[in-house]
């Protein structure tokens, strides 16, 4: 069990640190002006504009939230869980 658990968690944290990779060659490629250069290009963090990347991380993380909040308490949805659990019958 304990191999497992940590096979799984190297597989999380492999996949983790590839869609971050992801998203800053994705935030690269949009973010491109006239001279070639995106947000995170560069080794001078003077001239890159860090603070508009986590400013995205902070909105993707904002909406990531909402949808869950919104998610959680629309009456609908908790309405067609609750019919769900009466018809399902658990034996022991």
């Amino acid at each position: 069990m304990k191999s497992i658990g940590t096979s799984i968690f190297f597989c999380i944290l492999g996949l983790s640190a590839w869609l971050s990779s992801f998203l800053i060659n994705v935030v690269n490629k949009v973010t491109r002006n006239g001279e070639g250069k995106g947000w995170l290009d560069g080794a001078n963090l003077n001239k890159s504009h860090l603070d508009r990347f986590y400013w995205l991380l902070s909105f993707l993380n904002y909406a990531y939230w909402a949808n869950k909040y919104v998610c959680r308490y629309n009456p609908g949805i908790v309405t067609e869980d609750v019919k769900r659990s009466k018809r399902e019958t658990y034996t022991i």
